[in-house]
């Protein structure tokens, strides 16, 4: 293996066909971290759905772990660079520094960043955090309210800074388009750009879901959710002319790592110069209506974690929140989340279900495009 020198912000190029001591001795080096270890155990992630290669890497000495580690591998040809027009954004976020200087509590668990020229792939590095990550339908008031406070600090700290963000992340409408297009040639074999395709290859979950989905609403309201992706500039255009900063834009449990006084926050593919509430939607669909927590409470309860969020945004901006505008871009943000997921509402029903499960998609179905039809009744 060799490496090429260049800045430590930079990334630097790598030659490898796999991660090996060698390489990940290196890449904590250049983190300014020490590696003890004689083995390195290396083993595919597949839990996720994302389509990028994840690695769990464990370092061993005399059989005994002393560092685990986990990377991420990301094609500089794949279709996601190609729909959000960018190249690789967290890439981008590495060498322009922003990964590494998150306002506390949160941190990006993103320690180095290579480019391994032979496979076109850029190599990060992550310390492995899966020890924060709450499990799927837990809630924990506290350790939410913690990550509404941290997500508040990073949308303050690049609350309308499109200076800083420019070529660096996504635009709301090249991150709406990279859901909602190949959703549309999915449903109705509408012409698309070539990426279309290859988003609906590597995210099987779309063809899995959708079919089920659109037979769930029936024939009026799935017409409604397709002209909404169809036709969204006119809902678009109306959230992008909104306050806007820096959002994560895949915000939901698996991404985040809360601890007892700190978040960590990974997965950055889809990050975005988008206004503050597309992130809160996306974490509260995921979160509150598609996976909910088995408490039983709509998502109309989970309120005061919404004054968290805009209490925090509003002391760190000294009273600079427009609550009025936040109310507008927290209605267009659910019509946007509902065009790109809303198919997710119906993961119970891709595998056996029970009529009792079809009545329960059906009503929370419902209700979506009820709140999705009033936000555009209202907005757009």
């Amino acid at each position: 293996m060799q490496f090429v020198t260049a800045p430590p912000s930079a990334g630097v190029e790598i030659h490898a066909d796999a991660p090996d001591l060698a390489y990940l001795r290196s890449a904590l080096a250049r983190a300014g971290r020490e590696l003890d270890a004689d083995v390195l155990a290396v083993e595919v992630l597949s839990g996720g759905r994302s389509g990028q290669p994840v690695f769990a890497l464990r370092a061993l000495r005399d059989g005994q772990p002393t560092r685990s580690c986990v990377l991420k591998t990301i094609s500089e040809d794949s279709a996601r660079p190609r729909a959000l027009g960018v190249g690789c954004i967290e890439a981008n976020l590495w060498r322009a520094g922003i990964m590494q200087a998150l306002p506390a509590p949160l941190s990006c668990p993103s320690l180095d960043l290579a480019f391994n020229a032979a496979t076109r792939r850029w190599w990060l590095l992550m310390d492995d955090v899966s020890a924060g990550v709450m499990a799927r339908g837990v809630y924990d008031e506290g350790r939410l309210a913690l990550m509404m406070r941290a997500i508040a600090a990073m949308h303050a700290r690049y609350w309308e800074r499109a200076d800083q963000l420019a070529n660096v992340v996504a635009t709301l409408e090249r991150t709406t388009a990279k859901f909602t297009v190949p959703v549309l040639l999915s449903a109705r074999q509408r012409r698309a750009p070539d990426w279309a395709q290859s988003i609906l290859d590597e995210t099987p979950l779309i063809g899995a879901f959708l079919p089920r989905f659109l037979d769930v609403l029936g024939p009026q309201d799935a017409d409604f959710y397709l002209e909404l992706c169809e036709h969204r500039s006119r809902w678009v255009d109306a959230l992008d002319a909104l306050p806007k900063t820096l959002t994560q834009g895949d915000l939901r449990r698996a991404n985040v790592a809360v601890f007892a006084d700190r978040v960590s926050l990974f997965d950055w593919d889809v990050a975005a110069y988008a206004p503050g509430a597309c992130d809160l939607q996306w974490f509260w669909f995921l979160q509150f209506w598609a996976y909910p927590p088995s408490d039983g409470k709509p998502a109309e309860d989970r309120a005061p974690l919404l004054a968290v969020y805009l209490d925090t945004l509003d002391a760190a901006l000294e009273g600079g929140v427009d609550r009025t505008l936040f109310r507008k871009s927290w209605d267009l943000a659910w019509v946007r989340v509902f065009a790109e997921l809303g198919f997710c509402l119906a993961d119970s029903l891709a595998g056996d279900h029970t009529p009792e499960d079809r009545a329960r998609v059906s009503a929370t179905c419902k209700r979506a495009v009820a709140v999705a039809r009033r936000a555009c009744d209202d907005h757009a």
